[in-house]
């Protein structure tokens, strides 16, 4: 992956609805505060709330977190 996040990558993470609702998200100017450091992208990303989220990079594994209050079910 040599620590690249693609769109195919982040879909991998969740079902469709999510993935969509990100987008709009994204496309809405909701996820502010973009920063990277090395290996690991976080952001605040403006919801009901905002929500803190972080994406670390390691070779062929992404690890993700988020304060947000999706229960990751579909993983």
């Amino acid at each position: 992956m040599d620590n690249k996040l693609g769109i195919s990558d982040v879909k991998g993470l969740c079902d469709e609805k999510v993935f969509e609702r990100g987008h709009d998200y994204y496309q809405d100017g909701r996820v502010q505060k973009r920063l990277r450091k090395g290996n690991l992208v976080t952001a605040e990303v403006i919801g009901t709330h905002p929500y803190l989220v972080s994406v670390y990079l390691s070779g062929n594994r992404i690890e993700v977190s988020c304060s947000c209050p999706y229960d990751w079910g579909s993983q």
